[in-house]
């Protein structure tokens, strides 16, 4: 697969990986979903990113490698949130942000190039937030006596 692709999917991995953190982070229940319009926007936005990068591979291979991800609905669901094509059935936005998300990360796991790649991805991001760590611990300035 082109590497511009499979960079394509990782990012969508990380999205999928933001959506859960948050919803982990903020304690984001369904009943929150429904009452709060922040709660939504910030498991909304990762979402659209997914969005978005369906219009950004530079061949069809994952269209077709990926023949059960409905990249159709993941593009359709981003122009009707950008858009506002219409008004949004909040319990087919929370059954995506809860299921849609999860059947697309086993989608994509499943296929070991995306699979690897993913996991180069999150062991660069432990590597520099080691590094960012250490530079920090290395500015403090020295203890006063």
């Amino acid at each position: 697969m082109d590497s511009r692709d499979v960079d394509i999917l990782v990012k969508m991995l990380l999205e999928t990986d933001e959506i859960e953190k948050r919803i982990k982070e903020y304690e984001i229940t369904e009943d929150a979903w429904f009452s709060s319009r922040a709660l939504r926007d910030l498991l909304l936005m990762p979402l659209l990113q997914i969005g978005e990068l369906t219009a950004h591979f530079k061949t069809e291979e994952p269209l077709s490698a990926f023949p059960k991800v409905p990249w159709k609905d993941i593009k359709g669901f981003r122009n009707v949130v950008v858009h506002g094509y219409g008004h949004i059935d909040l319990n087919v936005a929370w059954n995506t942000v809860i299921e849609g998300t999860e059947e697309l990360r086993t989608e994509l796991l499943e296929n070991s190039e995306v699979r690897e790649a993913y996991d180069r991805e999150l062991n660069a991001q432990v590597v520099s937030d080691s590094l960012d760590l250490f530079y920090l611990i290395n500015a403090l300035p020295d203890e006063v006596e």
